[in-house]
């Protein structure tokens, strides 16, 4: 099983206009990551993110984790 990294953190957003909350799902995804010094498996994040901010479709959670590898993120 393939575990994901956070590399670096972005800056945190205003809240999103759309759901009130004060960080964007991919935020939340960085974040959880940070929290987790060995790393998370797509469903870990996937589980956690929803459990922040509501439900969440892992298809949207592997799509950013894929298209911010390795800029933010390393496969382990």
């Amino acid at each position: 099983m393939t575990s994901i990294a956070a590399s670096s953190l972005p800056t945190p957003a205003s809240a999103h206009p759309r759901t009130g909350h004060s960080m964007s799902g991919a935020e939340i995804i960085v974040q959880v990551l940070a929290e987790r010094q060995c790393g998370s498996t797509v469903g870990e994040i996937s589980d956690e993110v929803a459990r922040r901010i509501g439900a969440v479709q892992p298809s949207s959670v592997r799509s950013y984790l894929r298209l911010n590898t390795p800029e933010l993120f390393a496969r382990m």
